[in-house]
This record gives C-alpha cells, sequence and structure tokens, in this order.
C-alpha cells in the first residue's frame, strides 16, 4: 500500500534516476567537437550528485553525515560556476572554453569545503557527532567551534550562494543582449542557440539550487508533505534542466553537421575543374561573393529555425 512514507522514498529515488540518465549521455556520448557539451556534462553531474547526498541525508544514512556535511554545500556551490561555464561554452562560435583561468569560479566551493574540514577536525568526537546529528543546528549550549561550523555555513547558504545567482543571471542577460543585438545585423549568429530553451535551462537551474537550498534548512525530516513538495519541485526543475540542455546539444551537434558540410564545399571548390565559359545561350548567373555567404547563412538559419528536414 502508498503511503506517505513511501511515497517520499519514491520521490527521492526519481529526480536522481532522471538526473543520472541526462549526465551518463552528456558525459559518455561522443563530443562531436561541441565545447558546451563537457561542462553541461559537469553540471548535469553535480546535480545528480547533490540528489544522492541529499536523499541519503534524509533517509537515514548516519554513517555518512560526515562526508554529507562536507560534500553538500560546496556541491550546491559548484552547481551555478559550472552554468556560467556552460554558458561561456555555448554562446562562442569555436572552441577555447577552458583557456582563461576558469578555476576561479570554484574558489567559494573549494573554500567552504575547506573551512568545513577544519572545523571537523577541531571539534571533539561527542562535538562533532552532536553536531550533525542535530542536522547542524545551534543550540543555547553551543561551544565555539559549533558556533563557527554554522558561521561557515550561513556564509555558503546566505553569502556565497546569492551573491552567484545574481551574478549569474546578470551575465546570462548580457549574453542574450549581445545575442539579439547580433542577430539583427546577421540571423544567423549562434544558430545553435535557441534563447526559450536557455531561459528555461535558466531558471530551470536556479529553481533547483534554490529549492535545494531550502530544503536544507525548511524542510526537517519528520514534516513529509513539505518534504515531498521539495522533492517534486526538485524533479520538475532537474527534469526541465536536462531535457532542454540535451536538445540544445543536439542542435549543436546538427548545426556543426551543417557547417562540415559547407566546409567539404568549399574545399570542393579549390580542386580546378574545366571552367564553362559564360555565352548568352547558357544563362549563366554570376554571384559575388557577398551575395553568397548571405545566402549561406540565411539558408543555415532557416533551417535550424524551421527544420523543414522533419516534416
Amino acid at each position: 500500500m502508498l503511503n506517505l512514507d513511501n511515497l517520499n522514498i519514491i520521490l527521492f529515488i526519481l529526480p536522481v534516476y532522471q538526473l543520472m540518465f541526462y549526465a551518463v549521455q552528456l558525459v559518455t556520448l561522443k563530443k562531436n567537437g561541441n565545447p558546451s557539451r563537457r561542462p553541461l556534462g559537469l553540471l548535469m553531474f553535480l546535480m545528480w550528485t547533490y540528489l544522492v547526498m541529499n536523499a541519503a541525508g534524509y533517509l537515514g544514512y548516519s554513517y555518512l553525515d560526515e562526508y554529507l556535511y562536507c560534500l553538500q554545500l560546496p556541491v550546491l556551490l559548484a552547481i551555478m560556476p559550472t552554468y556560467y561555464l556552460y554558458l561561456r561554452a555555448v554562446s562562442i562560435a569555436s572552441g577555447g572554453m577552458f583557456s582563461k583561468p576558469w578555476k576561479v569560479v570554484y574558489l567559494p566551493s573549494v573554500f567552504i569545503f575547506l573551512l568545513q574540514v577544519a572545523t571537523l577536525l577541531t571539534m571533539s568526537a561527542e562535538q562533532s557527532g552532536s553536531f550533525l546529528h542535530s542536522g547542524g543546528s545551534l543550540s543555547v549550549d553551543s561551544d565555539n567551534a559549533v558556533r563557527f561550523a554554522m558561521m561557515v555555513s550561513i556564509l555558503g547558504y546566505v553569502v556565497f550562494l546569492p551573491s552567484q545567482l545574481l551574478i549569474s543571471s546578470f551575465q546570462y542577460v548580457q549574453k542574450m543582449r549581445k545575442l539579439a543585438e547580433s542577430r539583427k545585423s546577421n540571423p544567423a549568429y549562434l544558430p545553435h542557440l535557441q534563447p526559450l530553451w536557455s531561459h528555461i535551462i535558466l531558471f530551470s537551474v536556479i529553481g533547483f539550487v534554490v529549492l535545494g537550498a531550502m530544503m536544507r534548512f525548511f524542510a526537517p525530516d519528520y514534516n513529509q508533505l513539505l518534504t515531498a513538495f521539495f522533492n517534486i519541485g526538485l524533479l520538475i526543475s532537474g527534469g526541465l534542466a536536462g531535457y532542454f540542455s540535451l536538445r540544445q546539444d543536439h542542435l549543436n551537434i546538427e548545426v556543426a553537421g551543417i557547417k562540415m558540410e559547407e566546409t567539404t564545399n568549399d574545399v570542393a571548390t579549390e580542386i580546378n575543374l574545366p571552367a564553362i565559359p559564360v555565352t548568352d545561350n547558357n544563362y549563366a548567373v554570376r554571384i559575388d561573393d557577398d551575395e553568397v555567404i548571405k545566402i549561406i547563412f540565411n539558408l543555415q538559419h532557416y533551417l535550424v529555425e524551421k527544420k523543414p528536414y522533419l516534416n
């Protein structure tokens, strides 16, 4: 018989398997020269890892408490920086996405991880056991080590996480404005980037991070209805992020295939073929190079937007 306990277990497991499906596809399938596949696969893997640790904590695996305490918040803090790397990769025409010091974006996650490890090392076995068993709550008689641990959590959840959300949203708005301005003069600019899909991915990832953080504070073990609500939210947000990310990746591969065909045709034109004289009888029409490029761009844009080959 399906009761609330069983429903909660199902709602913990479903998002895990759902994101594992997307992560496995993006990590294992052939990259095809797509620079955005690597950060996208890492993004899905981090979201999946967070769900696994979240489920382990709520389902009573108490022997993992120390590892969950040290890793859960750093993993959550690594999601938005990875999304930024994905946005940066998907919004450029070529590779080179990891050419800059990209590791800087993970400094908050690494910093919190080191602080949490140091916090546990300074606690006695009794202190750490009591602190972890209470879910990291701050009691009246808490000593300095426990208070410092709470300050580290506040630094991560209240300072770093909202800052990441605001910065990522601002960068996304800037990218979309640049995309809109560029497409006014060149409709085929970044044809693989679909704004609607990008909007859904952004809001889904933000929703996932916000729900994950709120669940840590507002969904205690005994409140099964609230826990179920957060799990449904994680299921929906993770599913939307994975589905539209995978669609974006497939479209990127399609556009790359079109560009490969164009490159092949350009190479073929370099072969010396006998010239056909232009006369009044063969109705030959001369087209300059600029018009040829414009026709190719318009055709590529039409194939990506309308997808006539799917009809």
